[in-house]
């Protein structure tokens, strides 16, 4: 493998081992395996990283260097994998000085807890249910914005907000499912508090799709969705759907 299509590669299987590959990308990198002995050693290396901690980007920047090794090393996949297994080993054992990454319930507890920022209203409509949502009184601010007549994003999302933090997730969750698929600055912001709402009502396969979503670019909670994404894999929630 070489240039575009080497990064390629490893990119996909990347996707592969955290589970975020689609059906066709599934195949692509199952054909690939059958017959690439560099794809299988890059997959074998790849996995002891993920296991390790290490996020996607970080493992882009270890692996894509280390593919430009001499001829020699190229013609023996065994030697290959067993210096790959050495460097997993010492990325273990370096991240085992730091303090383990949180677990799947102190992660939901501060997603849940924690408040999206109020907006800066500088027009009269729906001034009040802003305001309401501002001063932490989100069964007020619920009531307004749901007899508003507006379609303005915002309001629609601080709405969709206003129903979560009252605990009301089915609803809110099929309203921040409404805002993902459309175009404005709460786009990402709909995919975070739908995944959390997701998971509140037990629909983890939509929780790992929009956080999957979320995992694959960098913005907003692009880290966190990685993070969540990993642990809700190992979660009896996981099972549910």
């Amino acid at each position: 493998m070489t240039g575009d299509k080497n990064r390629y590669t490893i990119e996909l299987l990347i996707d592969y081992t955290l589970g975020l590959t689609t059906v066709e990308g599934t195949k692509r990198v199952n054909e690939i395996l059958t017959t690439d002995e560099e794809a299988q050693a890059h997959l074998h290396t790849i996995k002891e990283m993920v296991a390790s901690g290490m996020e996607p980007h970080e493992l882009i920047e270890m692996i894509q260097p280390s593919t430009e090794v001499s001829e020699e090393m190229k013609k023996s996949s065994l030697s290959w994998i067993w210096a790959a297994a050495a460097i997993a080993v010492l990325l273990v054992a370096g991240f085992l000085f730091f303090a383990l990454q949180p677990n799947f319930d102190d992660m939901m507890a501060e997603a849940v807890t924690e408040r999206y920022p109020a907006a800066v209203v500088r027009g009269e409509e729906d001034a009040k249910a802003h305001e309401a949502y501002a001063q932490g009184n989100y069964e007020l601010a619920r009531t307004l914005f749901q007899s508003s007549t507006s379609e303005n994003p915002e309001d629609r999302f601080y709405s969709a907000l206003s129903a979560m933090y009252n605990n009301q997730y089915s609803e809110a969750f099929d309203e921040f499912g409404d805002l993902a698929y459309e175009d404005h600055a709460y786009k990402r912001a709909s995919y975070w508090y739908g995944a959390i709402c997701a998971i509140e009502i037990d629909s983890c396969v939509y929780a790992q799709n929009y956080l999957a979503f979320l995992a694959r670019t960098q913005g907003y909670k692009a880290d966190e969705a990685r993070a969540l994404y990993k642990a809700l894999s190992y979660d009896p929630c996981a099972e549910k759907d």
